[in-house]
């Protein structure tokens, strides 16, 4: 693979992890490319949609369908696919390129995180300013 398809099939990638991003969602990216052009994207759903199995790579996977040669293709994922997405690309037989392209997101990644803790600690009732100290264990007749 040229470094410009390369840099092509990465590029494509951020840009889907951005796009997640942008929904409120994790940002994960994917695209599949063949021939050095990019045939399909997808990205992470999982708070868009509240599905537990569109992530970036399966999203991308289902896009691109019964359409294409696996085996003359190339998948590109922004972050190391999960255990599902990584079961999901042995169950395609032929994908045998893969490129994990950890562009610097870290700090999207991050970002995302603490929105999401800031949500869930404001559901339990504001959770962080419960300061009560637990109960000593064998101590309750005391």
């Amino acid at each position: 693979m040229a470094i410009n398809e390369l840099q092509l099939g990465i590029d494509a990638t951020y840009q889907q992890a951005l796009k997640s991003f942008h929904e409120g969602g994790v940002p994960i990216g994917s695209c599949i490319m063949q021939a050095g052009q990019v045939v399909a994207v997808g990205h992470n759903h999982r708070i868009q949609c509240g599905s537990n199995i569109r992530h970036g790579e399966t999203d991308c996977i289902e896009k691109c369908g019964h359409t294409v040669d696996f085996s003359q293709v190339t998948l590109f994922s922004s972050l190391t696919p999960c255990l599902m997405c990584t079961g999901a690309i042995i169950l395609e037989e032929s994908l045998i390129n893969l490129v994990i392209s950890l562009r610097d997101l870290r700090r999207l990644v991050v970002r995302r995180l603490s929105q999401l803790m800031a949500l869930v600690l404001n559901k339990k009732g504001n959770a962080t300013n419960d300061r009560r100290r637990p109960r000593p264990r064998g101590l309750s007749g005391i």
